[in-house]
């Protein structure tokens, strides 16, 4: 039992050290190294390891292509949303693209509108972008890219590291005689089986936001008269309504406007007087007699 043990810490501590220098060498792991594995490296021999996962690592990044994941969106204003709706699937399908969703509202209304997101090779983003933008009056565009490959290359070294650990507890398993043991080494492999196919996932989808880029698009229908009159059975009594209340603002505007004449007449009567004695005064002895 107490080898067993001992086996089982001994290869947490190789894969450990192999998972901080980024080192895709995993013999290390294996049964017949356990024993060598007890010793502990030197700072020298530490020093040149991580010297060479860091070398590994950067080869690996100048080696993969650059993944970059790009996001936008764009409102353009249409004559006819439904129009524009049919033109957008069109450019993306084009672009080999697809499109993810789409909403609609207040179609029978007099402002209709509809949201899509589409998915486009990230190859043919700039060229939909500007496709979708010559189907209307272009409002508003924002575009944003973020460039993924070290959390990409990063992830692809951690799961070999774990698919090597993974590997070496299985054998670990395969040699146990003690139920203790073999249910304690079962826990670690469910564990860390989660653990891997749970970054999987993440590298999964990371790549394919890299592969295709997200674009949301709003259609915005541009509004006309005749469609608000044709569409609101009570707009003659809203523009009545509407005339009434600009009415009543202007008288109230006009009643406030005398109230301050009236406060502050001694002020601006006297300022008229003044005004009309220097004026007197300025002026000469016929005009002033005439006055």
């Amino acid at each position: 039992m107490a080898k067993y043990a001992m086996l089982l810490v001994l290869a947490g501590l190789v894969v450990g050290c192999a998972s901080g220098h980024y080192s895709e060498d995993t013999s290390a792991s294996s049964p017949s190294s356990y024993g060598e594995a007890a010793k502990a490296p030197s700072t020298t021999d530490t020093r040149m390891a991580g010297d060479a996962g860091g070398n590994a690592q950067l080869a690996s990044l100048m080696e993969v292509p650059r993944q970059v994941v790009k996001t936008g969106s764009l409102t353009v204003q249409v004559e006819a949303v439904d129009k524009g709706e049919k033109q957008a699937r069109e450019i993306t399908e084009r672009a080999n693209g697809r499109v993810d969703r789409v909403e609609s509202s207040d179609l029978a209304g007099p402002n209709p509108s509809i949201s899509m997101t589409v998915r486009v090779p990230v190859g043919q983003f700039d060229d939909v972008m500007e496709d979708l933008e010559g189907i209307g009056v272009r409002m508003n565009k924002s575009v944003s890219a973020e460039d993924v490959t070290e959390r990409i290359v990063d992830m692809e070294a951690r799961l070999k590291i774990m698919l090597a650990q993974e590997d070496s507890l299985r054998k670990i398993l395969a040699k146990s005689s003690s139920m203790e043991n073999s249910l304690a080494v079962n826990r670690e492999l469910m564990n860390l089986r989660g653990e891997i196919e749970s970054m999987t996932a993440q590298r999964k989808s990371l790549a394919s936001q890299a592969a295709f880029s997200t674009l949301n698009i709003t259609l915005i229908q541009k509004a006309t008269a005749e469609a608000v009159a044709a569409t609101d059975p009570n707009w003659f009594q809203t523009s009545w309504a509407n005339a009434w209340g600009a009415g009543v603002s202007a008288f109230r505007a006009m009643v406030g406007i005398l109230m301050w004449l009236v406060v502050f007449s001694p002020i601006w009567i006297v300022a008229i007087l003044v005004l009309r004695w220097l004026i007197r005064l300025a002026s000469p002895p016929k005009n002033r007699a005439s006055t």
